[in-house]
């Protein structure tokens, strides 16, 4: 199949909503040399739609299935000055693609807005869910592309970096299409080897296993944690590079270089948010070498950050010996399942590294990092099924210092590897709410704009066959992002020693009281007012770590539900979220849901907090 890498300008006429506007794609060597930073600044997409609220689409066809297209039938291309042209778009474009777009019409029944055959064949329509899903797997159409006004220099790869004035874009900022016309208020954390204050990043330094950030002494590795910190924050200020959220506040949080120092740092993040009443995200960049699997949901590294998962949007490095990353990066069950995999509501992201091509990034090779990296290779991203997402990760340029000591100096430098890719989604997810949007709303809104085969540019899996998606901000979200239902009532089991079922409504998930039921039996219900549509639960416990334990969410329409909406079997301990994602199609509905519980051979049943998503 012939794959092509330039879309042509495509004007969007009078059958939509909106005023005529442009979607343009670009190869990497024209972006390197045409963009200016006035160019960069335009970019503010929003998907365009026809007058039922449908979006459009580019519809990508296989030059393979046009080439077989019998067109004996079809008139000869007309002169493409004639002024018939403006109210006939197919009657100037090759006969094959011309007939291809006329079967492709009559048998899904949508309207050609226009097409292209000569640069490469397309058609571009207005295209119900349903059709959406329908033709995305049609061996005729490669993929499709949703159209946007303004714009678009970044939908699809190849990538490369730009130069905007004496400021260097990287390609990984222009991959996910982030602009710079957004602020975020996001508590950002960095737990890392500490970042210095490298004057393009507006750094914090969290007072705990300290170290000095001007000089960089008892940082365990600089280097690695500003250039981490630069991908996500660097300032807009025309010299050395450029942030996903440009100016993004950042509370370096040093982990030092023992198990013991990054449950510390861990700790003191969930602390600081925890005080602070808010929601933030922690970018962690370390994996581990999968001997004893520290990161496993059941072992220390990934109790702690499933206890501060509570609070911060985990973003993880997958690591880069191009294994399972399951042995190497968080893991859990889910679904009742013994099986490792990826939980899509725990807030906790597992980040493989890709190419500028959009495939699995392998191997990484340091020839061009700076010092003290230069030279070497590690053998490449980790991928799997605890892979939620993927994001740029090759010679990705950054914010670095120079002679660390009382002589440094600033600049810029290239590293490769997932710990490249995590802060890309960091700073993406910073995006997204303010520090009021919880760790499940964010990793929503990530999921909910992934990119990759079959709908986008690149038609790439992993090394176990998984499809590879990566998030972009102008991504047409596939579903809304549910927000959290406030109840207006609460009943349970028992109120024991006056600890009331509202206290898991009181946004605190370690500093307050918890509800307890008495017993390792027993039920809570909450009210939610009216009928809503219920799309994810997560609750937090109050127990030690203990073996399986049984949770019954019950949804009605009327006090005492008893429609079973899932039956949870799973691990419980202390603070760490048992979370269920439900369909987003609007299929759970109810006005109650009871959570009836059997704790049985472990201590009291006891919630810290219960949040429910819906809508």
């Amino acid at each position: 199949m012939l794959k092509l890498s330039k879309l042509t300008t495509i004007a969007v006429f009078s059958a939509l909503t909106v005023n005529p506007v442009y979607a343009q794609e670009q190869p990497a060597t024209e972006l390197s040399s045409g963009i200016t930073s006035d160019d960069q600044e335009k970019i503010n997409k929003q998907p365009v739609v026809d007058s039922l609220g449908n979006p459009v689409f580019i519809i990508m066809l296989d030059e393979a299935s046009v080439e077989d297209t019998d067109a004996r039938d079809e008139a000869p291309a007309r002169d493409a000055l004639s002024i018939e042209n403006a109210k006939d778009v197919k009657g100037w474009h090759l006969p094959k693609a011309r007939k291809l777009v006329k079967l492709l019409e009559k048998e899904y029944g949508f309207n050609a807005i226009n097409m292209t055959s000569y640069i490469f064949s397309s058609v571009v329509a207005a295209l119900t869910p349903k059709l959406v899903d329908r033709i995305r797997i049609d061996p005729r159409v490669e993929k499709l592309i949703p159209v946007y006004e303004g714009l678009d220099f970044a939908s699809a790869p190849p990538w490369s970096d730009i130069l905007s004035g004496s400021e260097t874009i990287s390609w990984g900022k222009t991959a996910i299409e982030t602009n710079d016309t957004m602020t975020s208020s996001t508590t950002m954390y960095v737990i890392d080897g500490g970042a210095l204050n490298h004057p393009d990043l507006n750094l914090t330094i969290a007072p705990v296993n300290s170290y000095n950030a001007n000089t960089g002494a008892s940082a365990v590795t600089p280097y690695h944690a500003t250039h981490v910190s630069g991908i996500i924050g660097a300032r807009i200020n025309n010299v050395y590079t450029r942030g996903v959220n440009p100016n993004q506040a950042i509370i370096s949080v040093h982990s030092g270089n023992i198990s013991s120092t990054l449950y510390s740092a861990i700790d003191w993040v969930f602390a600081h948010a925890e005080q602070n009443n808010v929601y933030g995200i922690a970018n962690m960049s370390i994996s581990h070498n999968g001997i004893d699997k520290i990161w496993a949901h059941t072992n220390e590294g990934g109790r702690a950050i499933r206890s501060a998962s509570n609070r911060v949007l985990f973003i993880q490095s997958a690591g880069n010996l191009k294994v399972d990353a399951c042995n190497q990066s968080f893991a859990t069950t889910y679904n009742n399942s013994s099986t490792l995999s990826a939980n899509p509501v725990d807030g906790i992201v597992v980040v493989g590294g890709l190419n500028t091509a959009g495939a699995q990034q392998y191997p990484f090779s340091q020839s061009n990092a700076s010092s003290p990296y230069t030279g070497g290779w590690e053998s490449g991203s980790n991928y799997g099924s605890c892979v939620e997402m993927w994001a740029p990760s090759n010679n990705i340029l950054s914010s670095w210092p120079n002679n660390l000591g009382t002589s440094i100096s600033w600049g810029t430098g290239y590293l490769s590897g997932t710990s490249m890719a995590a802060p890309f989604v960091a700073g993406l997810a910073a995006r997204f709410g303010s520090t009021n949007a919880t760790p499940v709303q964010r990793e929503y809104h990530l999921r909910s704009r992934l990119s990759g085969y079959p709908d986008a540019g690149w038609l790439y899996a992993d090394l176990s066959g998984i499809a590879i998606k990566m998030p972009q901000l102008n991504k047409v979200p596939a579903y809304t992002t549910p927000n959290r239902l406030t109840p207006v009532g609460s009943t349970a089991s028992s109120t024991l020693s006056g600890t009331f079922p509202s206290a898991t409504q009181d946004g605190k998930y370690a500093t307050t009281a918890s509800w307890n039921a008495g017993s390792p039996i027993g039920w809570i219900e909450f009210d939610l007012g009216s009928i809503k549509t219920i799309r994810a639960i997560r609750m937090s416990p109050e127990q030690s770590l203990t073996g399986l334990t049984t949770h019954n969410v019950y949804v009605g329409n009327t006090p005492s539900p008893t429609t079973l909406l899932v039956s949870i079997n799973e691990l419980t301990d202390n603070k760490a979220p048992i979370a269920r994602k439900f369909p987003d199609n609007g299929t759970v509905q109810g006005r109650y849901v009871r959570i009836s519980s059997d704790t049985t051979g472990s201590s009291w049943l006891a919630w810290r907090e219960v949040e429910i998503y819906g809508n």
